[in-house]
């Protein structure tokens, strides 16, 4: 296998895949780490956005029941008691409807932290002063985290769990 030469002549731009295949093992190290990084963020923020969404109706069951005994114990008035109805009502469809908004932000977020670190065992892959089964290691991880971010792009209920 042939790793390209980075251009150097005046007035030539170097193809992003030279730029990719010539990068230094520690510049593939930072894309590693800080690709691991926000995809760790983004997935934390999905899990929580997804958490709340499903404990929505548990939420909106004791702050009715909350607004029930303020009104029976005469603490708030018939007003205030239909009003904070509407609000929890509202607040429990915000809660549900939000990951809708989030997951699929932290969704992208996640695909660009692959993609750093697809780029960084790309960049290991190429580096010449490696032994070649560690240069092979890294491009099948390469591919691995290809295919997972093309599932993850292409199908919406596609999750990982660790127990």
């Amino acid at each position: 296998m042939s790793i390209p030469k980075a251009r150097t002549e005046e007035g030539a731009s170097s193809k992003l895949v030279d730029r990719i295949l010539n990068i230094d093992h520690k510049k593939a190290t930072k894309f590693i780490f800080y690709g691991i990084t926000i995809a760790i963020i983004f997935g934390t923020i999905a899990l929580v956005s997804r958490s709340i969404s499903s404990n929505a109706t548990n939420w909106q069951n004791y702050m009715t029941n909350k607004n029930n005994y303020d009104y029976w114990s005469g603490l708030i008035g018939y007003q205030e008691y239909l009003e904070r109805s509407k609000e929890i009502a509202i607040q429990a469809e915000f809660m549900k409807f939000q990951v809708a908004i989030f997951a699929n932000i932290a969704r992208i977020g996640v695909n660009i932290g692959l993609l750093l670190v697809l780029i960084g065992f790309l960049g290991y892959s190429a580096q010449k002063e490696f032994d070649s089964r560690y240069r092979l290691i890294s491009l099948i991880i390469a591919g691995v985290i290809t295919v997972v971010m093309m599932f993850t792009l292409m199908f919406s209920n596609i999750t990982v769990n660790i127990a």
